[in-house]
């Protein structure tokens, strides 16, 4: 009996270099390895909307890099006095509108 699935993970046909630039995005676990990353000096961007879970908030974010949107009053929403956005982190999140925005778009 089997306890493991064997998987087999073939190379990369190019491996990373330093030449690359990397862009990770997703889950808190992207950050730990982005972290490492960056210690070893690697040129990486990571989660610019902060930590994302769920497949659609990754791709809705690839999506607004690529046309390179810009946030406005109807794209964030008041709760508990602060305003924050769907598309990004909390960490996102101001007190008041024009900061809320600023953060996005930054």
């Amino acid at each position: 009996m089997e306890f493991q699935l064997p998987i087999t993970i073939p190379r990369l046909p190019k491996p990373l270099s330093y030449e690359d630039q990397i862009l990770l995005i997703g889950s808190c676990f992207t950050e730990h390895i982005g972290n490492k990353l960056q210690e070893l000096k690697f040129r990486v961007l990571q989660n610019p909307n902060g930590i994302l879970f769920d497949p659609a908030s990754v791709a809705s974010a690839l999506v607004s890099y690529t046309h390179q949107l810009a946030y406005d009053e109807q794209d964030i929403f008041l709760l508990n006095e602060v305003y924050q956005s769907w598309q990004h982190h909390s960490r996102f999140a101001a007190m008041d509108t024009q900061a809320c925005l600023q953060k996005l778009n930054e």
